[in-house]
């Protein structure tokens, strides 16, 4: 069986661990939310959708990198590892959307404000950590192309299809083949 776990925010107490939905049980139970739900509950953007509310009494759920968990690959071990309790039975597969452009710090309060921005929304950090653990780790993120689409536009192609054909040039590069072949050898031995 494979597990799935996906996270987010909580709007109420944006300083909390994420909100984990889970397809398996746990010592919390098993997500009652349709997967449609939890995909709305996960990537919901503050001020540019609908909040998500789910539950009873209803709880608002935003996206988990808004508060502070843009790669949750780390959360996510440390849940497999309860389950497991042995990293070596555990292959975590992690999906970036993209390497953003270097930050650099300004000179004035808005450059300096901007650049924090971006900070909050650095996923690399969180790779390098995962990417020295003693696991099965895959992190497939497109290297260039996608760090000007704004995030408003993952509902949409961007331009001129500029989404998935960027994606699909990363695809056929030679190293991320031989990753996704090694990703693949291990989850199926599983």
């Amino acid at each position: 069986m494979c597990r799935t776990a996906a996270f987010a925010g909580i709007s109420a107490n944006v300083g909390a661990p994420p909100h984990i939905f889970r397809s398996y049980a746990s010592s919390f139970p098993t997500s009652q939310f349709t997967v449609r739900e939890v995909a709305r509950a996960v990537i919901a953007p503050v001020g540019q959708s609908s909040p998500v509310l789910l539950g009873t009494p209803p709880v608002e759920f935003i996206s988990a990198g808004l508060v502070g968990h843009n790669n949750p690959a780390y959360v996510a071990c440390l849940e497999a590892e309860k389950i497991w309790l042995r990293s070596e039975n555990v292959c975590l597969v992690s999906l970036g959307t993209g390497l953003q452009r270097i930050v650099q710090m300004g000179s004035t309060w808005r450059k300096q404000i901007e650049a924090c921005a971006q900070i909050m929304q650095d996923c690399e950090n969180v790779h390098r950590t995962m990417y020295q653990r003693q696991m099965a780790y895959f992190r497939f993120n497109v290297s260039r192309g996608l760090h000007d689409v704004d995030i408003r536009e993952w509902t949409q192609s961007g331009s001129h299809g500029c989404i998935a054909g960027i994606t699909f040039g990363y695809l056929q590069e030679p190293e991320v083949i031989d990753s996704l072949d090694s990703c693949a050898k291990i989850l199926i031995s599983e």
